[in-house]
C-alpha cells in the first residue's frame, strides 16, 4: 500500500525517497534465492522509486531534514 501512495506523488511530479534498512526480510530470501533478477518485477512496477539502506544506528533526522513530508511506516 505505501509503495502505491509513493509511486502516485512520484507521478504527481514530487520527488520521493525511500529509506530502509539494509536487505529487509522480504527482499533478502527473494535476492538469496534469485540473485538480482528477483528485483525485476518491483523495479517493473515502481520504475521511478529511489531508495537508500540505512541501519539501525544511522541518524535518518540528517536524512530527512527539509522534508515536507515523512511517512514512517513499520
Amino acid at each position: 500500500m505505501v509503495r502505491r501512495v509513493l509511486n502516485e506523488l512520484v507521478a504527481r511530479g514530487h520527488d520521493v525517497t525511500t529509506i530502509a534498512p539494509p536487505a529487509p526480510w522480504r527482499l533478502a530470501n527473494p535476492l538469496a534465492d534469485h540473485g538480482e533478477v528477483a528485483l525485476t518485477p518491483y523495479r517493473s512496477a515502481y520504475p521511478k522509486l529511489a531508495g537508500r539502506s540505512v541501519t539501525l544506528t544511522d541518524d535518518v533526522v540528517p536524512q530527512v531534514d527539509g522534508a515536507d513530508l515523512v511517512i514512517v511506516h513499520e
